[in-house]
């Protein structure tokens, strides 16, 4: 996935839009904003010419059904405090996007795509 034109491609297939151009990925990316609270460290971090970042991360571990949801949930929080500083706009803030890869089924339905979206009904 550190490869600019494979990880356009996947990105691509897995969310089913068309992506005119990708920065050059940053693996390994780490994001720790308060001295005693919990980083993380983003597998695959990048952005598109859109205002859109992607987080990809590679799971092969097995997971309880609770803890990715979760997971992403936190992961687009700490992104999103990467993306603006103290003071600025929110509307600053861009669009992400966090896909978790699996080598298993983590919430056992049998599908090999799950999207779950946040948004006010």
């Amino acid at each position: 996935m550190s490869d600019k034109e494979i990880c356009k491609k996947g990105l691509e297939k897995v969310l089913d839009v068309s992506i005119r151009e990708v920065s050059v990925p940053a693996t390994q990316k780490t994001i720790n904003m308060l001295y005693d609270g919990k980083g993380i460290r983003l597998d695959v971090y990048l952005n598109d010419d859109e205002e859109t970042v992607y987080n990809v991360e590679m799971e092969r571990g097995k997971h309880k059904k609770a803890i990715l949801p979760k997971r992403s949930r936190y992961y687009h929080g700490n992104i999103d405090l990467d993306i603006i500083s103290a003071g600025e706009d929110y509307r600053k803030l861009k669009k992400s996007f966090v896909i978790f890869i699996c080598t298993f089924d983590p919430f056992e339905e049998q599908r090999h795509l799950y999207t779950f979206e946040n948004r006010c009904a």
